[in-house]
């Protein structure tokens, strides 16, 4: 559910259902989690390709190990810091069981996101991203 405050179900949600779209490409489906004017919005176009294509990933969820409220100075807009890991490889294929692409297991990195909604009702939508580097990269900030 991407409604409510409890940030934590909140951006779990958020990726279980991004992860679920890139296994079952469809590119509209991201207008429920992605705010029209998010850069992020782009893998639409890559969804595109891969329905084009015929492919999809195959991938074990992405692990979010940690949500921090960085600061939540709107009622409808909030910045998180959020951990996150892929444990293991994912593979993008096709019906033929061909692999096109492989990425390697991502050990945990750090993310400071921007959501929005239109109000209390709405559901929260990335409207920015910042990749921090790994967590290791974190120590001593």
């Amino acid at each position: 559910m991407l409604i409510g405050e409890d940030f934590d179900a909140v951006i779990r949600s958020y990726h279980a259902y991004r992860d679920w779209v890139f296994m079952h490409p469809d590119p509209d489906r991201l207008d429920a989690i992605m705010h029209p004017e998010c850069e992020c919005i782009i893998q639409k176009d890559l969804l595109a390709h891969y329905v084009d294509q015929g492919q999809w990933w195959v991938a074990e969820p992405t692990v979010v190990h940690s949500v921090e409220v960085v600061d939540d100075f709107a009622p409808n807009v909030v910045i998180l810091r959020i951990t996150l890991e892929h444990t293991d490889t994912q593979q993008l294929i096709d019906s033929e069981g061909t692999v096109h692409e492989v990425l390697e297991p991502r050990p945990p990195w750090v993310e400071e996101n921007v959501y929005v909604r239109d109000d209390e009702t709405s559901p929260w939508r990335l409207r920015s991203f910042l990749d921090l580097g790994s967590v290791e990269d974190q120590v001593g900030d």
